[in-house]
């Protein structure tokens, strides 16, 4: 896992009075971490790409791999120029005849890829280097190039920190949200932003740096919130608002997948969320948090078996659907059963099975129930039913809809006969 930072470099005005420069003006980019001033000035260079990878071998937190890319009129010999502090004097006039190149569009790969490692050798223990032209991203082609480019460069685990300080504007932006694509493919564990703000310096020679910290925050929040909509698990947003890990946050998300009662540390999460001073975008999740443990207030096991029974059904989870239909149907039988019985014990549910087969169920709804059963065994055991309509079920989404629709509305007429008997009413 390394650090990977993503530079872009654009078309300047020549200056040929200084082909060196290539047209981009050499300054001081200062960097304050924190705020704290004056803070750290990175050597005098063109390129703000190369101030970075000074900024993080100081701090040390080298950069392992620098892409920088841009298009065949891009102003590569700043590049060049600024990552190779010691430069000989004929490599210095080779830079003449690349910025020739440059100016007359004659530029290839094959001569960047030569730069490269030319650049490579200048440092010797600096990070690797990948030049790339990818055009100006305003097409298709263009556009996949540096979707290659970045993918290609970027290995699993890898954290990125993307450079938006140079270059025509629109790139930096595509390339935020080719980021925010590859982190599930990828595995990339940070994306972090900085800028080189040119326009807000107070002097010509001394640029301050913006570090967009907030990118961070947004991408681990949005990871956070994609785990939960997708899995109902929301372990990561707790930690997103800032939540201390303990022996109640421990039993709850247990709880939550165990089905055991835990509402007591329920609502010791609930106290210590509501106390927690959040900043704007942790107050957007924890609404998301609150919402998932209403089961606390009072809500019976079979209503929050059959909350998590919906969730994963809508999300194609069908082995885990279709077992907690079941497990359901079996608790609600224990609380209509004229002892009310434990839902939480195995005796209670088998004797709840029994009185609703025999005693509870009309004839549609018993074969409702009984499909339930043999496409939940069959499904849990991955055996053949001797069913027709079952074994068309384990094979077909639609016949599997059919059974857990009719088991889903069977369950919902066991939770209103709950409430009824609750509230004292007869049915």
């Amino acid at each position: 896992m390394g650090k990977v930072l993503i530079s872009f470099v654009g078309k300047s005005a020549s200056q040929p009075d200084r082909p060196e420069r290539g047209g981009y003006s050499a300054v001081q980019y200062m960097f304050s971490p924190d705020g704290q001033l004056p803070g750290w000035a990175a050597p005098t260079n063109a390129f703000f790409g190369a101030a970075l990878v000074a900024y993080f071998e100081h701090v040390q937190q080298p950069v392992d791999k620098w892409i920088v890319l841009g298009t065949q009129l891009s102003n590569w010999a700043a590049v060049i120029q600024a990552a190779s502090t010691q430069m000989s004097a004929s490599v210095a006039f080779e830079l003449e005849e690349l910025n020739s190149k440059i100016s007359e569009g004659r530029l290839t790969q094959a001569d960047l890829n030569l730069w490269r490692q030319t650049v490579q050798k200048a440092l010797p223990d600096g990070p690797e280097c990948e030049f790339q032209i990818v055009g100006n991203a305003t097409e298709s082609d263009s556009q996949m190039m540096m979707w290659n480019a970045i993918l290609n460069n970027v290995e699993a685990g890898d954290s990125i920190v993307l450079d938006v300080t140079h270059a025509y504007r629109h790139m930096p932006v595509i390339a935020a949200f080719m980021i925010n694509a590859m982190r599930p493919i990828k595995q990339i564990s940070s994306v972090d932003m900085y800028y080189g703000a040119f326009e807000l310096a107070v002097s010509k020679l001394e640029v301050p740096v913006v570090h967009i910290e907030i990118v961070k925050q947004l991408t681990q929040v949005a990871d956070a919130a994609s785990i939960f909509r997708n899995t109902g698990n929301y372990e990561y947003l707790l930690e997103q608002v800032g939540f201390r890990t303990n022996l109640d946050t421990e039993r709850v998300l247990m709880a939550e997948e165990t089905n055991v009662p835990a509402n007591k540390a329920a609502a010791s999460v609930l106290r210590e969320l509501n106390e927690i001073q959040c900043d704007p975008i942790q107050a957007a999740v924890t609404p998301l948090i609150r919402e998932s443990l209403q089961w606390v207030n009072g809500q019976s096991m079979a209503k929050r078996m059959y909350v998590k029974t919906q969730f994963a059904y809508r999300h194609g989870q069908y082995f885990k659907a279709i077992t907690l239909l079941w497990e359901s149907i079996l608790v609600a039988g224990c609380h209509l059963h004229p002892e009310r019985l434990d839902g939480s014990l195995h005796v209670s549910r088998a004797a709840a099975e029994n009185y609703l087969r025999e005693n509870y169920l009309e004839q549609h709804d018993k074969v409702a129930m009984r499909n339930v059963s043999l496409l939940r065994n069959a499904t849990v055991h991955g055996t053949r039913s001797d069913y027709g309509n079952i074994h068309k079920a384990i094979e077909s989404r639609p016949d599997f809809s059919r059974i857990f629709d009719a088991g889903l509305d069977l369950l919902e007429r066991l939770l209103d006969d709950m409430d009824h008997l609750k509230s004292g009413i007869q049915t």
